[in-house]
């Protein structure tokens, strides 16, 4: 299962950045309504816009895992002869079995994230789509397809509460297509240790 884990946008427009130096934005929604109005004034050429997305999500990955459990024998005997007439004191004997083999699940946590600095680019063409759910979709969308096609390993931890990376995404102000995605271990999940 993949979850989500800080996905960042950052909206850029050009030429309409002009219009935006004088305006008001504090979300995206007052973004939308800027929008709108510049592209809905005749005088203005038609802008491109585009997200630039960052951040990262994760995932469990199963890596195997096997147990062996102890089995052990222990017996007892007596001899005696007809109506216990002659016996010996009892004698006991142990022994070591075979182990009973199976496995076991140990689960890795893995966070894949964008380089810091760097932002996926994905087109809007139109100002209806900057919304939060459409932002949203098209950047969790977008990084799943750009880091699923390129990563390098990064950092492992064994450790059951690290945090390296997670949640700590950030929208860049380039963008390069150059760039490779990392993959961090965050997290082992060891259900062998269990038995």
């Amino acid at each position: 299962m993949i979850g989500k884990k800080g996905l960042l946008a950052l909206v850029v427009a050009v030429p309409f950045a002009a219009s935006l130096a004088q305006a008001d934005i504090h979300d995206i929604d007052s973004l939308r309504a800027k929008c709108n109005e510049v592209a809905s004034n005749a005088q203005m050429k038609k802008f491109d816009m585009k997200i630039l997305c960052a951040g990262n999500y994760s995932r469990w990955e199963e890596v195997g895992g096997a147990y062996a459990l102890p089995n052990k024998s222990q017996m007892f005997a007596q001899t005696s002869t007809k109506c216990n007439r002659f016996q010996t004191a009892e004698v006991s004997f142990a022994a070591e079995l075979p182990r009973h083999q199976g496995t076991c699940g140990v689960y890795a946590k893995k966070v894949m994230r964008v380089p810091d600095g760097v932002g996926i680019p994905v087109a809007i063409t139109d100002c209806n789509q900057l919304t939060h759910e459409y932002v949203e979709a098209v950047c969790q969308e977008r990084l799943h397809q750009y880091c699923g096609d390129q990563f390098v390993v990064g950092s492992s931890s064994s450790s059951s509460s690290s945090s390296t990376h997670q949640g700590e995404g950030h929208a860049a102000s380039s963008s390069s297509d150059d760039a490779t995605c990392v993959l961090d271990t965050v997290e082992t999940v060891d259900t062998c240790s269990m038995y």
